[in-house]
Order: C-alpha cells, then sequence, then structure tokens
C-alpha cells in the first residue's frame, strides 16, 4: 500500500511592519490530523470499556481527550491565523455560526436520544436528572460536574449519560472565548511578533492552575475547570503560531522527512501509547507534569502530520483517517452506549462486550453522520433560518424527555430496574450439580466458588479479583453488591445529604434477592466489603429522630442487624470473611463541608464492631483491610488505587491482590 505524503505547510512571516501575517495561500486539509484523532479514538473506547491489558488497565485513556484539546487548539489558530493573514481581520461571528452548524445537529440528536432511552427504559448503573442534561445542552456540563462535586474518578460508579459532555462543553467555551483574545492580540501591534511566547505564556498559567487546585484539594475542579484545562488549547495555539512564523520550520520539516527524524517519530507515538496506558487519573504530578508531557507530545505529533513526514504518513491510513473524520461523532455516541450495554444487561464475556459496544456505537454515528451532521455541514441540510428553527425544536423535544427523568418518575424506574437487575444475575448463574466440587481445582486449599457482597466498594473489588486472581487459581468470584447499601436492613436514611424516606433505591430488593443467589450459587465462602450505608445517619423504626453509629441505641440497633446479616450469608455452610473499611473521601466540591460519613471516628468505630462480631462468632473471619490501606506506601488515600478518594481501583494495586488473595487462602477452613 502506498501512502502519499501529507502537504507542507509553509511558514508564513510577518509583515516588515508588524501589520500582520502575510499569506500562505489556501491552507490545505491535512489528512494526519485525522489520523491523530484516529489514533486516540480506540484508546478512548479501552478506557470506558475498562479494559485490561497484561494485568492493567488502560488508566490514561482520560488523556487522549488533552490530546483532542491540543490538537482543537492547533486547527482552529492555523485557520484563524489564515483568515487574519487574508482579510487583515477576523469574522468573529462567521467563526462562531460555522463551529455551531458542525457540533450542534450531532450534540442535540444524540442529547435527545439519550433523554428518551433514560426515559423508556433506564439502566440500572447511570442515572440522569433534568439539570445534569440541561448543562450538557448549553454547554456547561464542565461546571456543572464542579459545583455538584462530581469528580471524574466517580464516572464509573455514579455515571451519568451525559457525563462526558464535559470536554464538549469546555471545548465550546474555548471556542467562544480564544478568537476574542486572538484579536485582542493582534490588534496589540506590540504583541505581533511575541504571539508563540505570549501564547505559551497564558498555557503554563493553565497548566499551573491545574496543579493549584490539586494541591488545594480540588481535583475535580482540576480537571473540569475552564482557566485549568484551556492550557492544553492555548499550547496547541502556541505551536500553530509556531509552525506557521518560525524560519525555522522548513529545516525541522527535512530533518522529521530524515532516517533520524522517522525513528523519533516512531518513538513520539511509543510516548503517546505509554502515557495512555500507564498514567493514572490520579498519577503523582498529573498536573502539571503529565498533561503538558501529553501536549508536547502531540504537538510534535502534529509537526510530523503537518511535514507529511515519518509518523505522518501513517497517520494518513484510511482507518485511522475515517475514525478521525467521525471522531467527534464517535465521542458523542459511545459513552451513553457503552453505560446502556452494560455487563449485566448484555451478559456477555467483557471482550465481547466490548465488540458489541464499539459496533453499536459505530452504527449510530454513521446514521447520524450520513442522515444530518454531514449534510448540515455542506449545506446541503437546514439551510438558513431552518437551521435554528431544527434546533429548537430538538432541544425542545429533548427537553421535555429529560423533564420526565426527574426523581418523581425515576425513582420508580430505578427501584424496578434494581428488581430485574437482581434477577438477571440470578439467572446468569450456572445451575450446580448434586457433586459440584467445593474446593479449587488449581490449589485445593483454596474454595471453589466465592461471593462478595456489600456496597460499591464491593463492586469495586469483586468484580476485579476474579480476572487478576480467582481464574488463573481455580476460584469462581461472584460479586453480588447494593451500590449505596448497607448490611442493616433499609431504613430512612441521609446518604450523602440526600434523604431517603424508604432506603436508598434498589437496597431493599438486594436484600431480598440475595437468599436465593446464596442458594443456587452455593458459595464455600463470602466476603463482606464495605459498610459506607451503615455509617450514613439513619431514622430507626419506630423513630422520627437521625441516629448514627456511635450513639449507644443505633450501635445496639446495627449490631443486631449485622449479625442477622451474618446468620443469612452463613446459613449454607459459608465462612463469612468480613473486611474493615477503610476511611473515606467521596467527591465533593473544593470548599465544602466533609460528608458524616466521611467522619473517620464513625469508621473506626464500625471497624471496631466488626473485629468484636468476628471475636465471638466462629463463623467470620477478620480481615484489617483499613490497615493494609494505611500501612501501604502511598497510605490509605493513595490515588493510584483509589482515584476517586473512595473506591479502590484494583488493578493498579497488585499488592492489594496478593494480600486479599492470602486473606481468603487463610480463611478457608481445612479440608
Amino acid at each position: 500500500m502506498t501512502i502519499a505524503p501529507a502537504p507542507e505547510s509553509a511558514p508564513v512571516a510577518f509583515d516588515d511592519d508588524g501589520r500582520g501575517y502575510r499569506a500562505p495561500g489556501k491552507l490545505s486539509h491535512l489528512p494526519p490530523l485525522d489520523g491523530i484523532r484516529g489514533l486516540g479514538i480506540p484508546f478512548v473506547f479501552l478506557y470506558h470499556h475498562e479494559a485490561v491489558f497484561l494485568g492493567r488497565r488502560f488508566g490514561g485513556g482520560f488523556l487522549t481527550v488533552s490530546m483532542f484539546f491540543t490538537l482543537s487548539g492547533f486547527l482552529i489558530t492555523r485557520l484563524l491565523l489564515q483568515e487574519h493573514a487574508t482579510t487583515d481581520t477576523l469574522d468573529i461571528r462567521r467563526f462562531y455560526t460555522r463551529r455551531f452548524r458542525r457540533l450542534m445537529p450531532a450534540a442535540l440528536i444524540t442529547l435527545l436520544l439519550i433523554a428518551q432511552i433514560w426515559w423508556l427504559s433506564p439502566p440500572a448503573n447511570g442515572g440522569m436528572g433534568l439539570r445534569s442534561w440541561v448543562a450538557a445542552l448549553t454547554y456547561w456540563e464542565n461546571w456543572h460536574l464542579i459545583f455538584a462535586g462530581n469528580g471524574y474518578g466517580a464516572l464509573f460508579t455514579d455515571a451519568s449519560p451525559v457525563q462526558h459532555m464535559w470536554s464538549l462543553s469546555l471545548e465550546e467555551q474555548v471556542y467562544i472565548l480564544f478568537p476574542l483574545l486572538l484579536i485582542g492580540l493582534l490588534k496589540w501591534r506590540a504583541a505581533r511578533p511575541h504571539l508563540a511566547g505570549i501564547l505559551t505564556f497564558l498555557s503554563v498559567l493553565g497548566f499551573a492552575a491545574g496543579w493549584y487546585w490539586t494541591e488545594r484539594g480540588g481535583p475535580e475542579r482540576a480537571y473540569y475547570a475552564l482557566e485549568a484545562r484551556s492550557a492544553e488549547f492555548v499550547f496547541g495555539a502556541a505551536f500553530a503560531v509556531f509552525w506557521l512564523r518560525s524560519p525555522r520550520v522548513p529545516a525541522l520539516a527535512r530533518f522529521m522527512r530524515s532516517r533520524t527524524g522517522t525513528r523519533v517519530a516512531a518513538l513520539t507515538v511509543a510516548a503517546s501509547v505509554a502515557l495512555w496506558y500507564l498514567v493514572g487519573l490520579r498519577t503523582a504530578g498529573l498536573f502539571p507534569v503529565w498533561v503538558t508531557v501529553n501536549a508536547v507530545v502531540t504537538c510534535i505529533t502534529m509537526g510530523y502530520a503537518s511535514a507529511g513526514a515519518g509518523v505522518g504518513r501513517f497517520l494518513t491510513w484510511r482507518p485511522l483517517t475515517f475514525m478521525g473524520q467521525l471522531s467527534y461523532g464517535l465521542y458523542l455516541v459511545h459513552w451513553p452506549v457503552f453505560l446502556y450495554l452494560s455487563h449485566d444487561r448484555v451478559g456477555v464475556t467483557s471482550w465481547l462486550l466490548l465488540v458489541i459496544r464499539v459496533a453499536v456505537t459505530f452504527a449510530i454515528t454513521l446514521a447520524i453522520f450520513h442522515l444530518v451532521e454531514n449534510p448540515v455541514r455542506i449545506g446541503t441540510l437546514w439551510k438558513g433560518a431552518s437551521f435554528w428553527v431544527a434546533c429548537v425544536l430538538l432541544a425542545g423535544a429533548g427537553l421535555g424527555f429529560a423533564a420526565m427523568n426527574e426523581p418523581s418518575k425515576a425513582t420508580t424506574i430505578v427501584d424496578e430496574e434494581a428488581v430485574l437487575a437482581q434477577q438477571r444475575a440470578l439467572d446468569s448463574l450456572p445451575v450446580l450439580p448434586p457433586d459440584a466440587p467445593t474446593r479449587s481445582a488449581v490449589d485445593p486449599a483454596l474454595p471453589a466458588r466465592v461471593l462478595v457482597v456489600g456496597d460499591s466498594q464491593a463492586w469495586a473489588i469483586g468484580s476485579r479479583l476474579g480476572e487478576l486472581w480467582g481464574e488463573a487459581n481455580g476460584v469462581e468470584i461472584i460479586p453480588s453488591p447494593g451500590v449505596g447499601c448497607g448490611t442493616a436492613e433499609p431504613t430512612p436514611i441521609r446518604y450523602l445529604g440526600v434523604e431517603y424516606d424508604n432506603g436508598r433505591d434498589g437496597c431493599r430488593e438486594w436484600r431480598a434477592a440475595l437468599p436465593a443467589i446464596l442458594a443456587k450459587f452455593q458459595p464455600q465462602m463470602v466476603l463482606i466489603i464495605g459498610g459506607f450505608g451503615d455509617v450514613a445517619d439513619h431514622q430507626l423504626p419506630g423513630s422520627d429522630e437521625w441516629q448514627h453509629i456511635g450513639q449507644p441505641g443505633y450501635d445496639a440497633w446495627l449490631e443486631d442487624q449485622m449479625r442477622v446479616f451474618v446468620d443469612e450469608m452463613a446459613a449454607g455452610g459459608a465462612t463469612v470473611l468480613w473486611f474493615s473499611m477503610p476511611h473515606v473521601r467521596p467527591p465533593r466540591a473544593a470548599g465544602t463541608d466533609p460528608f458524616p460519613e466521611e467522619d473517620p471516628v464513625r469508621i473506626d468505630r464500625y471497624n471496631e464492631m466488626i473485629r468484636a462480631i468476628a471475636a465471638e462468632d466462629e463463623r467470620v473471619e477478620f480481615a484489617d483491610l483499613a490497615g493494609f490501606a494505611q500501612a501501604r506506601p502511598g497510605g490509605e488515600f493513595d490515588p493510584v488505587f483509589r482515584p476517586d478518594g473512595a473506591h479502590i481501583d484494583l488493578p493498579t494495586a497488585p499488592d492489594l491482590v496478593e494480600w486479599l488473595a492470602e486473606q481468603v487462602r487463610l480463611a478457608a477452613p481445612a479440608s
């Protein structure tokens, strides 16, 4: 296969009088820039699928979005400077209109579909309210998430089908503000010769803002805020000025075409992939170090793409450019598809589920692209005022469906979906033969079947422990947690500041389904992990008073509930291995007061009660997960393995996998 090199972008110098750029002629489309987007899209899919490769998740897949930011800054600056060089001005109205025609149709259709589907058949693992939907519609989602205290680490535990719109919201905010900034700098005669340096300085300030918010305990602001994340856009803009202006660019392009330059190009791509694979969401120094490194690597790749050299030729490979041309729609569509087509709903292996998710994403994206997005872009559909009429109608229809996703209706649907989810979990369990083994075929010292119960912490650990350890050791591990639930029976609860009159949605159904799951799965061991719901404020039966752990009346009630839960878990003869609960720092808005549930005193008291029950009941073994977390080199809030301050990311903590395996081995009864 022969791949033609991309055309070289000629540098553009300032006129001698500093009045403006000399026009380089019409800037041609560079297919390798589409290839850069196409290269990033699969890593977005892998990240949001939580794919594990060589025992490790693609933890830095979110950095591909950072790459898109830098690429966007390069492209819009390239276009704006070309216009200014040709006309000595910038038509802001024309720029805004073109951006809206390019972005709004696909976004509105996607938001309408989300609102309809989440109203008609909402999944159990991702809710959506009207405020979030409107924030996505108005390109305000990043600020909505900041004010809601919803950190990006909660994406996999408390997801919204429009949460991914934060990046598109931020991009649109940059599209509105950056041209105004550029006009001001171009009108300022003294700034023109130093434009690249000024933009680089502004970018450095943005990277520093991300570091500042991270250090001040506001990681969600560092991740979402315009003042921090615009740094990647502006860095790409500075590179565009350099590439169009610097007299060194022709020599640099010649180097890129040399044999040594080709090798550097290969190393650049390898560095990008390494970043997307190795750097986690809360890796130390993410802001400013790794985000800056990612921006630099992206600019180097864009240089090769613009020069038609080295990796620039690879990036013109048709599958990459095809995905790059669809990248906007693929990004819009993929997250709600991935969220809706969950493991529980589809019931297939992880990699087959990825194939199904990607296939559905492409099908919907291609339909939107060919029917609406591209016809509107080229001007054959919704011409003139009809464009704005169509946008208003789509937004209005979506708003109506989104309004019906409010709690008055969603609560009932979530309860119904919780029942269905438990039924699907029960139906998916195999029917065991009468002589089913009770010991691992690989290691007879281990049990054959382990059930993991508890809250979302149980899900975070149980859903990964099987693939990271259980499968290789002949231990079948099934998670069956109640997200947001405790071991106690559901009562009115105040959970993370929200009151639930009848307990958290789905908790009653979860408790009711557990006996049937235990009877069918017949585990030799039950792991209990979590307890966040137990340390929240409750109204006990017969009382309107809010009480919590540490108060004598509540402690007596909770202890009885915990013993009843042990009776249920051990009814079939299983050993109960109960883990202590590490301290937590759930995501919340910067500067707000801690939630009562994260009070260390409450959690320590809860762990004392677990230890006491284990000491008195021979069916129960105690495992000090809290103590293990505190003793780790990074401490119990090591951001590498607890990205949202609460849930443990097991693939990033192999030492924890080994410790958990050892606890199972120690607790297993002698054969």
